[in-house]
C-alpha cells in the first residue's frame, strides 16, 4: 500500500510530543513572570533617596476584573508588601516568590512605597477611596528620611516583554537654606538653625495621577534643629548649608506659627570683637511646601536690631521627564536547539551611552549553558530559561533542548526509514530529525 505522508507535518507533531506537558507549562508560565523594574530622578542629599541608593522598595499589587477607579473594592493582595531590593544599581531587582501576569483579561493595580519602614502606618485600602497609608517625619536628622512611592493602574502584560516599569516620585518636601550677612565688613559665626512649630504627621492616599497621590490631614507640631559648626560667614558672601543639611519635611502651607529661628554671633573683622551674640526669628508667613518641591530659603543676617529678612526660591524635586527607561530585548524570545547543538543570542540594551558588559545565565545548565557572548550550547533534553543582564534590566528567552534521535513507536515505521538509503544517510540504526527534514514524502 503507498501512502503519501507529508512528512514535515509528522516531524512537526514528533516535536511538540518530545516535551512534556508539564516542561511546557512551566516554561510558558515563567514567559509569563513579571519583571519589576524601578526608576527615579537623581537628588542632592545622603539621606535623600537617589538613583545611587535606591535600593528597595514594597509592592502591593491586585487583580480586579473592571477598570479600577478608585471606587471599587480592591480585594486580597494579589502581592502583599512584597519587598524588592538589588545590592545596587548596577543590578536588576529581585524578590521572593514569583508573580505573573494575569491571562484571563484581569487587569493589574500597584501601589508602592519606598522605604517602608516605622515612620509609615495603617496602609489600608477601602471600597469607596484609593489605598492610604499614614506617615510620621522623623524628628532628628539621623531618622528622617526621604520617602518615595509609585502606582501602575489597569495594567496588562505588555507585548514584547513581562517588565513591570515603576516610576517613583518624591512625596515629601525638601528645605534647603543659605545666609548671607547684613553688613560687608562683619563675620557672621552660626551656630543653630532651627525650624519652629512645624506639622510632621500627614495621610498620604494613592490618587492614580502622574503626581501618584496627595496629603491630607496635616497634623502635629514639632521644631528641626541644625547644630553647625564653623560656619562662618564673610559679610556679605551667601554660603549654602551643605547638602546633607537638607531637611526632608511634610508638605504643608498656611502655617501662621511656623519660624525660622537662627542662633549666630557678629563680630568685627577690624576690632576682632563681638558686636553681637544670641538668636533671632522670622514668621513664615507665606510657608508653601509642595509635595516633590525643592524650597530654598536665602537669609539676610542682621548685625544689630534689624530683623531677619529672607527670599525664596521654589524648584521642582524631580521631574518625570527626566526619567530614563531602559530596555534590555533578545533577537528570540523563544528557541527550540537539539541536544549538542549550539546558537547565539543577541541582546540590545536602549539607551546604550557606554560599552555593555552582559551577564548571561541558564536556569538549569544540564539542560543548555551559556557563555559571556550569549552562545548558548543545548546539553540534554528539557527545558530551561536563559537569562541576559544589563544596567539593572532584564530579558528572558525560553528554550526547549530535544532529543535528535527520533522515537518511533510503530516498529515497521521506524524499519522501513532506517532501510532506505535517501533517508537513512548515516546508515545506522536511527533516524534524527535533521535526516527527516531532508523527506518531503514518503512511500510505505
Amino acid at each position: 500500500m503507498n501512502k503519501h505522508l507529508l512528512f514535515n507535518f509528522l516531524i512537526t507533531i514528533l516535536i511538540l510530543s518530545s516535551c512534556s506537558k508539564n516542561e511546557t507549562l512551566n516554561v510558558n508560565k515563567t514567559h509569563n513572570e513579571i519583571s519589576i523594574n524601578a526608576y527615579l530622578n537623581s537628588s542632592t542629599k545622603a539621606n535623600v533617596i537617589n538613583t545611587v541608593n535606591f535600593n528597595n522598595f514594597v509592592v502591593y499589587g491586585y487583580l480586579t476584573e473592571t477598570t479600577y477607579s478608585g471606587t471599587d473594592l480592591l480585594g486580597i493582595p494579589y502581592i502583599d508588601a512584597l519587598k524588592v531590593t538589588r545590592e545596587d544599581n548596577s543590578q536588576p531587582w529581585g524578590h521572593n516568590n514569583k508573580y505573573y501576569w494575569p491571562i484571563d483579561n484581569k487587569k493589574l493595580q500597584i501601589f508602592s512605597i519606598s522605604p517602608k519602614d516605622d515612620l509609615i502606618s495603617d496602609y489600608l485600602t477601602s471600597e469607596t477611596t484609593y489605598p492610604t497609608f499614614k506617615y510620621s517625619i522623623g524628628e532628628t536628622s539621623e531618622i528622617q528620611k526621604d520617602l518615595i512611592a509609585s502606582s501602575l493602574l489597569n495594567q496588562v502584560k505588555p507585548k514584547n516583554d513581562g517588565n513591570l516599569n515603576l516610576i517613583f516620585k518624591h512625596i515629601l518636601s525638601q528645605i534647603n537654606f543659605s545666609l548671607k550677612g547684613e553688613v560687608k565688613d562683619l563675620k557672621y559665626d552660626v551656630s543653630k538653625i532651627e525650624l519652629l512649630n512645624i506639622k510632621n504627621k500627614g495621610t498620604f492616599k494613592f490618587d492614580g495621577t502622574e503626581n501618584i497621590g496627595s496629603w491630607s490631614n496635616i497634623n502635629g507640631e514639632t521644631i528641626y534643629t541644625h547644630n553647625l559648626s564653623d560656619f562662618i560667614i564673610e559679610g556679605t558672601t551667601t554660603k549654602a548649608l551643605d547638602k546633607d543639611k537638607a531637611m526632608i519635611l511634610m508638605p504643608q502651607e498656611n502655617q501662621k506659627t511656623a519660624k525660622i529661628k537662627i542662633t549666630y554671633s557678629v563680630i568685627n573683622n577690624i576690632q576682632n570683637i563681638k558686636i553681637f551674640e544670641g538668636s533671632k526669628e522670622v514668621n513664615l508667613t507665606s510657608l508653601d511646601w509642595s509635595m516633590n518641591a525643592n524650597t530654598r530659603y536665602i537669609l539676610t543676617l542682621p548685625s544689630g536690631a534689624n530683623k531677619i529678612t529672607y527670599t525664596t526660591i521654589i524648584n521642582k524635586w524631580s521631574s518625570k521627564n527626566d526619567v530614563v527607561i531602559k530596555t534590555l530585548k533578545l533577537n528570540k524570545t523563544a528557541l527550540t536547539l537539539y541536544e549538542n547543538k549550539k546558537e547565539t543570542l543577541i541582546a540590545t540594551l536602549t539607551p546604550k551611552d557606554k560599552p555593555i558588559v552582559y551577564e548571561w545565565t541558564s536556569s538549569d545548565e544540564k539542560v543548555a549553558t551559556v557563555d559571556e557572548n550569549g552562545e548558548i550550547t543545548a546539553h540534554l533534553k528539557g527545558t530551561t530559561i536563559i537569562s541576559v543582564k544589563a544596567e539593572g534590566v532584564k530579558a528572558i528567552c525560553k528554550l526547549t533542548v530535544i532529543n535528535n534521535i527520533i522515537d518511533f513507536s510503530d516498529d515497521n515505521f521506524r524499519n522501513a526509514l532506517i532501510s532506505d538509503p535517501s533517508i537513512n544517510i548515516n546508515m545506522d540504526e536511527n533516524i534524527t530529525f535533521e535526516e527527516a527534514r531532508l523527506v518531503k514524502t514518503l512511500n510505505i
